[in-house]
């Protein structure tokens, strides 16, 4: 649905029969509710992103700790 002023409305329907000729409805606005769950999504993924770039991180302090290690006792080696 669409306001007046055209923006973007977002409501829920639901309804209930009362009889075989007649029903009862109710229309509730959940746009702000439909705009927070997209913001969830958007930070989500956001930090999505910074944990995987973490992460990345965390793995290649790991491998340059075993190439200093491994370079460390082979100079031992050396030395010898």
């Amino acid at each position: 649905m669409r306001k007046k002023d055209g923006s973007n409305l977002h409501v829920m329907l639901s309804a209930v029969s009362l009889s075989e000729k007649s029903f009862l409805a109710f229309c509730s606005d959940i746009t702000e509710l439909e705009e927070a769950g997209q913001k969830m999504i958007e930070k989500t993924k956001e930090l999505e992103k910074f944990n995987k770039l973490m992460v990345d991180r965390e793995l290649k302090m790991v491998e340059l700790k075993n190439k200093t290690k491994e370079l460390e006792e082979k100079a031992k080696k050396q030395d010898m």
